[in-house]
């Protein structure tokens, strides 16, 4: 006896008997163009047993009906809806087609062993920067340690729009960093989101953003209205994710462990504060256009070891020397020498209340 279920890649306009067993990636309301305020459509994303993945959309009469049977994450079986081809200008998946959910569509909730659980497509912040994927119109989902959630700006465009914006900063396993810009109500879904989720390390997942250049970087930003955050959410990933930093945490406080063995030194609060008079946190330097001197109090919680602790320098500009045969070249002077200056210099990653940054001792 054949399947009732269909997979998705055989999905076509020739019938509407169609079944699919299917994950529900992600629910959202698309909005009327002219007033944000109208929901004239509910868009859903599936994806089947083997992954594959297809747009649903249930018209404005339907939402009452199915809106709240669907709950992003969960396995539903799907019979009797229409199938046509997928015209949207921005697409959600790579799908000829589309299903268009009809008042005799029936919709279950389905409990299946095994059914993969594959509700995000992860890029590398690598693979975000590579240009050659700047323009392609696909759409991923990132993950990172938000090392800094930034502050709401507003931009003004050639025709005298104003745009609210924040910029984030995501730092992922191996210390790489990507700003990801969120514009208008995203702004405010992050601030709600952080006001509420706020730990002492956040992870976030941005789902179904895309890029872009701003300021030129290239960087992550949100898509339409489907791009969503998830902020220390208990899902796989996350969780994942955490451990891996600490695990990355625990070798490294291992392999810098023989710096803490040297002589203790207590200072009482009058001597640390005295003479700092500029202090400041690590996001207001970041931000700050000033340059200067300034204090900051923090945590060291990584050394770079990649590039040595000394380098030998020239006498006359400081700069690193080359040692060839039987003498010391400086590219910057031009000129060689007989003797060079062994000069120290230590790569230290800094955090404090505010954010992260890389100081050079």
């Amino acid at each position: 006896m054949p399947s009732m279920w269909s997979s998705i890649c055989d999905l076509d306009d020739s019938r509407t008997t169609f079944g699919v067993k299917v994950r529900l990636v992600r629910s959202y309301g698309n909005p009327s163009f002219t007033n944000k305020e109208e929901i004239v459509s509910w868009e859903c994303i599936l994806h089947d047993f083997q992954g594959d993945r297809i747009e649903a959309t249930i018209p404005k009469n339907l939402i009452a009906t199915f809106k709240d049977q669907l709950v992003e994450g969960l396995v539903y079986g799907i019979k009797n809806f229409k199938v046509v081809h997928n015209t949207k200008k921005n697409k959600l998946t790579t799908h000829k087609y589309k299903i268009i959910l009809c008042e005799d569509t029936k919709i279950h909730e389905l409990f299946v062993q095994n059914f993969p659980m594959k509700r995000f497509s992860f890029k590398s912040f690598e693979e975000v920067q590579v240009k050659d994927n700047l323009y392609n119109g696909s759409l991923f989902d990132i993950i990172g340690v938000l090392v800094h959630p930034g502050e709401v700006q507003i931009r003004t465009s050639s025709t005298g729009e104003q745009k609210k914006l924040i910029e984030l900063t995501l730092e992922d396993t191996e210390r790489r960093r990507l700003y990801c810009t969120l514009w208008e109500n995203y702004v405010d879904d992050f601030l709600k989101l952080f006001e509420k989720e706020n730990q002492d390390t956040n992870i976030l997942i941005v789902q179904f953003c895309k890029t872009s250049i701003y300021r030129g970087e290239i960087r992550a930003c949100n898509a339409f209205n489907v791009t969503n955050l998830l902020l220390n959410a208990d899902v796989p990933e996350i969780n994942d994710f955490r451990e891996r930093l600490v695990k990355e945490s625990s070798l490294n406080t291992t392999n810098n462990s023989s710096i803490s063995q040297g002589a203790k030194c207590t200072l009482s609060n009058d001597d640390l504060f005295e003479g700092m008079s500029n202090l400041k946190t690590i996001e207001d330097i970041l931000f700050d256009d000033e340059s200067g001197c300034s204090w900051i109090i923090g945590t060291i919680d990584r050394i770079d070891w990649d590039y040595g602790w000394s380098y030998l320098s020239c006498k006359r500009c400081m700069k690193k020397m080359i040692k060839d045969e039987r003498q010391f070249y400086c590219k910057h002077c031009s000129a060689h020498y007989e003797s060079a200056t062994l000069r120290y210099k230590i790569k230290v990653h800094v955090k404090d209340d505010t954010g992260r940054a890389q100081f050079l001792l």
